[in-house]
């Protein structure tokens, strides 16, 4: 529609617009279909006819705008010249105009050209107008003199049809020149409204003409060709309507009540009438030039920008690279708590969010966290579990320190699957529970967990409340809580193999296969000082794998090959039962097993390499310890130390501390294994009990000096005690009320991957050897054995 700037709600057409008005026609007599589209029209006053030149004329000034679109005269103008032309009446028989004595129109009687398509009945014939505007038919129309002037008028300038000169007297068109307020007496009219009749004011748009274009500049606030600036012309017949368009912005201090305002126009154009912020519209290119150039040396601003610059710089830096620094450098103590540490990993970060388990259990009495170890010293807690949350499972993720596994361990030829299932918590306790039911082919279900690659410790003393399985005096049950290398994990046969239960750092024979030259007869007690089962062979191990002989370049965990590594095993524990003097007693054995061997397994056991606390006179004495008379086989050394028990430690009864304190090293280091029995010492062992040996030719071995797991199970096998299955009452269950670990103040190392023994990247790069109990060789897991430089070529 075309453009209305006053709201409806102030003026409505049908208020704002007079009485429409009854045009003349031109004395030429031509029927309204004949009419030339450029009809000459008389403007009575002077006779003088005008013909628009071209369409693009209409549209010719961008110095004048529209006045208004209300019609303001409600008084007669004081204009008293008429103007006279010849007028024709609608013939109501047939349609047909005729002529009529030419009428009067006086600038007292003021009219409106309004557009037909404002009509509800613009479609309509031209023939109805009358009807349509609801004049007679017979009403004489307006002199298209005076509607010329009056056009011309108050469009002004070049914009209407009408040059400037032929504006109606009383009517001075608005220009820039001329700002003044119009009288309320002076006739406005809608430019954009036309009067019906057979001459073609404007040029209809249409395909044809569509070049024709206004040399109006384009609006410059974007509204150009919008709705708003759209005018209406029509065909002949006033059948239809066709929208062309036009930029003709809202008229430049025109007030919409009908009246130019002064205000406007000095805001807009006055010097003094600037406002604070108009530079910044009106930017000044030498001005902006010369600022860009000039420099303030203290300028507040600028060193107040810099300094703010410098202090966030400086702040950045400080965290992220100068605290770090420091926080190494200064910080005590352990840089590591174990890889994989709470199922996250190696960087020593403890567990600490709220309802998950932290290194020191929350529920651990106050009184246990501290003690004074065998050799005097004091040692604080570092690691508890209290097991006091019921229905804790222990499948792989479930649980940040222990994991239960999935598997048959064929090593020791068990009777029973480790199921997962097989392990819980109830009551404050681990309940590891055996069952007499099939299970992978087997006769019996248990379980098994480990902290392997969780959680491990390096020297100090750990220490189990447990009560066993079965009664005392009825053998076949064989519980378990003892600790090994983190290299090597228990049941998993190929990583295993060549670590287990090697604890060496020489570059000797002890390196080797069977522990024999690769000539395969030296030394000789390597041959002949064994065991009778194997035809007097001391070892059938196939030597240490990671060993101190290792080749430069070839696979070895470090932190360099000439660093033996491998998988001991210290125990805390494995029962036994049917001992004492009516064999109804039960007893435990508390060893180490270690690699190579001495010959004939004996180790050095004088007073200067061990000490019995308690010692007993025989195996039926029903108190003290004595030394177990087995001391090893082709695939291990043992030193081990047989306890005896009371009876009240079993199936949930009672519970008994077992334990063992530990400094890793040789006899140099103090090097030593102290173990316990209700908190008490029961034996120890020195380093210099495993110290090199001539028969053998092998070097002093080491107290494990290896990041150690911990391990807890329930097994049944004819290879630690004959199975008395008649005997045997199934279900059998072991509890674990807690375990706790402790290290000597200011010597705390715990972590499974330290700097000094690392294990992390290297069980990474052998992952399947690891993960997978099926693979029982380190070859069958598809890995090589590395060169030792005393066999192989370097």
């Amino acid at each position: 529609m075309p453009y209305d700037p006053v709201p409806q709600s102030d003026h409505t057409r049908s208020n704002r617009l007079p009485s429409p008005p009854q045009f003349s026609q031109p004395s030429n007599h031509l029927h309204p279909q004949q009419q030339h589209p450029h009809q000459r029209f008389s403007t009575g006053a002077s006779n003088e006819s005008i013909e628009p030149s071209s369409t693009s004329e209409y549209f010719d000034s961008a110095e004048d705008d529209l006045i208004t679109h209300h019609y303001l005269n409600s008084q007669p103008t004081t204009n008293t010249n008429t103007t006279t032309t010849t007028t024709t009446t609608p013939n109501n028989n047939n349609n047909n105009p005729t002529h009529s004595p030419a009428s009067t129109l006086s600038s007292s009687s003021p009219t409106l050209l309004q557009s037909p398509h404002l009509s509800k009945n613009s479609h309509r014939p031209r023939d109805s107008y009358a009807n349509t505007y609801g004049a007679p038919a017979s009403a004489a129309g307006p002199d298209l003199s005076s509607l010329s002037a009056i056009a011309s008028g108050l469009v002004g300038g070049d914009y209407g049809p009408f040059p400037q000169e032929l504006s109606h007297p009383g009517i001075i068109p608005y220009s820039p020149s001329n700002p003044r307020r119009l009288s309320a007496n002076e006739p406005i009219v809608d430019f954009a409204l036309l009067p019906p009749g057979p001459n073609k004011i404007f040029t209809p748009f249409n395909h044809s003409n569509h070049h024709l274009k206004s040399r109006r500049p384009p609006s410059a606030d974007g509204y150009s060709g919008s709705v708003r600036d759209s005018l209406v012309s029509y065909d002949d017949s006033g059948a239809g309507h066709v929208y062309g368009t036009m930029s003709l912005p809202p008229p430049a201090g025109l007030n919409y009540a009908g009246a130019y305002s002064e205000t406007t126009e000095d805001l807009l154009w006055k010097e003094e009438n600037k406002e604070p912020d108009d530079f910044l519209h009106d930017p000044d290119p030498d001005f902006d030039s010369r600022a860009d150039r000039k420099f303030i040396l203290w300028s507040r601003r600028g060193w107040m920008n810099v300094a703010s610059l410098s202090i966030l710089v400086s702040g950045l830096i400080g965290l992220f690279a100068l605290y770090p620094i420091l926080t190494y450098v200064l910080r005590r103590g352990p840089t590591a708590l174990g890889w994989n540490l709470g199922g996250i990993n190696g960087t020593g970060q403890f567990p600490d969010i709220p309802n998950l388990p932290r290194l020191i259990d929350l529920t651990t009495p106050d009184d246990a966290k501290h003690r004074v170890g065998l050799d005097g010293k004091k040692y604080n807690l570092v690691f508890s579990d209290e097991f006091n949350t019921d229905n804790r499972t222990f499948w792989p993720g479930d649980d940040p320190f222990w994991e239960a596994v999935d598997l048959h361990y064929w090593q020791t030829t068990n009777f029973e699957w480790y199921d997962p299932d097989a392990v819980t918590t109830k009551g404050g306790n681990l309940v590891i529970q055996i069952d007499q039911e099939p299970n992978h082919n087997l006769r019996a279900r248990s379980g098994m967990i480990q902290s392997w690659n969780k959680f491990c410790f390096t020297e100090g003393y750990i220490e189990v409340n447990i009560s066993l399985p079965g009664a005392p005096g009825v053998q076949g049950f064989w519980p378990g809580a003892w600790t090994m290398g983190n290299l090597a994990r228990a049941g998993f046969g190929a990583s295993n193999e060549g670590m287990w239960p090697y604890s060496y750092e020489a570059c000797d024979v002890g390196t080797l296969p069977n522990q024999t030259m690769p000539d395969g007869r030296t030394p000789p007690a390597a041959k002949t000082s064994g065991s009778p089962d194997y035809g007097g062979a001391l070892s059938w191990l196939p030597g240490q794998r990671t060993s101190a002989c290792t080749c430069k370049g070839e696979d070895h965990p470090g932190p360099s090959v000439d660093v033996g590594r491998s998988g001991p095993e210290i125990d805390i524990l494995e029962a036994q039962y049917a001992y004492g003097p009516n064999g109804n007693q039960g007893s435990m054995s508390q060893s180490i097993q270690i690699a190579p061997m001495d010959e004939g397994y004996m180790w050095m056991n004088d007073s200067s390499s061990m000490h019995v606390a308690n010692m007993a006179n025989s195996p039926k004495d029903p108190t003290g310890t004595i030394i177990n008379r087995w001391h090893g086989s082709i695939w291990q050394e043992s030193l081990s130390g047989i306890t005896m028990t009371d009876g009240t430690s079993y199936e949930g009864k009672g519970f008994q501390q077992f334990g063992f304190e530990y400094n890793k090293g040789f006899q140099a280091d103090g090097g030593r294994v102290s173990w316990t029995y209700n908190s008490q010492e029961t034996w120890t062992i020195y380093a210099n009990a495993i110290a090199g040996q001539s028969g053998t030719q092998v070097s002093p071995r080491p107290i494990s000096t290896e990041p150690m797991y911990v391990i807890l199970n329930l097994g049944i096998s004819n290879k630690f005690q004959t199975v008395e299955w008649e005997k045997l009452n199934f279900p059998a269950k072991m509890y674990v009320d807690y375990v706790r670990i402790y290290q000597r103040e200011g010597h705390t190392n715990i972590g499974c991957s330290p700097k000094d023994r690392p294990t992390e990247d290297y069980i990474n790069r052998h992952l399947g050897a690891y993960t997978n109990p099926n693979f029982t060789t380190w070859a069958q897991a598809g890995y090589t054995v590395p060169k030792n430089r005393l066999k192989d070529t370097c």
